[in-house]
């Protein structure tokens, strides 16, 4: 007996290095929301999720693989539907690949920079009110909708893809993406982004340039750059961004279509932000243009529990109805969408 309590203890001894040398986190969030949504004489109330982030669950980690050198991963479930108990439905990103001094370099279903610079200069930081969203989902609507967003429509995140991250420059990173498409066809769907993020003390800014060719197999192509820009005054934060998207192809008449907001955000005490913001949507095709208004609230009762709610407004074109909440329910040509809700989100 006395021998195998030695043998364990000497098993234990020689696997507590490896162990050390490995670092894997459980997180997640759950969101939940109660909202209204009215506009064309018709109404939707109910519970949602995903009010201010989507519901998930995730495993991330990191192995030292020595001299600077680590493996890095990431698996994120989501649209989780609290309110339903559908269950895990996506796979938000799954990656794996190795980090340094060199950067990050990874594999998988990935987040490209569009993703994140779309949220940073949101005023209503892509809450279910926020207009920056809908306006952005509306336009180029021959072509995937803008892809530069926080994932409202599939494009904000790329299938069979590899992202490079750079290490900090002065404040300046770098990240580029390639997806490959893996479409088995003549005509396969490409994609390609570059990302530039500078934080310089109360000043951000970023810019994004995305390209997707042949979208879905055919000969379609869309063009897309952002640019955003904030600045911290301590009490008041001003933000803005603009964006454009161009869609060009065999049997489609080139159309560019255009996103810009501005927007602020007032810090009331530790715990309190109010959020202010307008976006407008300057579309090629005749009247069919949008815009949007915001206000909003978050009050923070620790750093992981938030609660949340606002009012947001979208006013489409005479001849258009593609901007909407969601798409709770269809609405005619020039008609408005209104929606309010409160929530709680929880991180863990």
């Amino acid at each position: 007996m006395q021998k195998k309590l030695i043998a364990l203890a000497a098993a234990g001894m020689l696997s507590a290095p490896a162990m050390a040398q490995m670092n894997v986190t459980i997180y997640g969030v759950v969101d939940a929301y109660a909202k209204s949504t009215w506009g064309d004489g018709k109404r939707s109330t109910g519970v949602d999720s995903g009010g201010e982030n989507g519901s998930r669950l995730g495993f991330r980690g990191s192995e030292d693989l020595g001299n600077g050198l680590k493996a890095v991963f990431d698996l994120q479930f989501g649209s989780i539907p609290v309110e339903t108990g559908g269950g895990l439905t996506t796979t938000r990103t799954a990656f794996v690949g190795l980090a340094g001094d060199f950067g990050t370099l990874v594999a998988g279903r990935i987040q490209p920079a569009g993703y994140f610079e779309s949220y940073y200069f949101d005023p209503a930081m892509a809450h279910f009110f926020s207009p920056v969203q809908r306006l952005q989902k509306g336009i180029a609507a021959r072509g995937v909708g803008a892809s530069i967003n926080t994932g409202w429509n599939a494009a904000a995140r790329q299938n069979n893809a590899i992202n490079y991250q750079s290490p900090s420059f002065g404040g300046l990173k770098a990240s580029l993406t390639y997806g490959f498409g893996e479409q088995n066809s003549g005509s396969r769907q490409g994609f390609s982004s570059v990302g530039l993020d500078y934080t310089n003390g109360p000043l951000k800014a970023g810019y994004v340039y995305q390209g997707i060719n042949n979208i879905a197999g055919t000969s379609t192509d869309q063009r897309e750059h952002f640019i955003g820009a904030s600045y911290d005054f301590g009490m008041v934060s001003v933000l803005g961004s603009w964006q454009s998207a161009r869609v060009t192809g065999s049997g489609f008449s080139s159309e560019t279509d255009k996103v810009w907001s501005v927007g602020a955000k007032f810090k009331l005490g530790s715990a309190t932000e109010i959020l202010l913001g307008y976006a407008n949507a300057d579309v090629d095709a005749a009247d069919g243009d949008g815009k949007g208004y915001t206000i909003g609230a978050i009050y923070a009762l620790s750093k992981r529990t938030h609660l949340y709610g606002g009012y947001g407004r979208v006013v489409n074109g005479d001849a258009t109805s593609r901007f909407n909440w969601r798409e709770d329910f269809a609405i005619a040509n020039g008609k408005a969408v209104n929606t309010l809700g409160f929530g709680i989100d929880h991180k863990f």
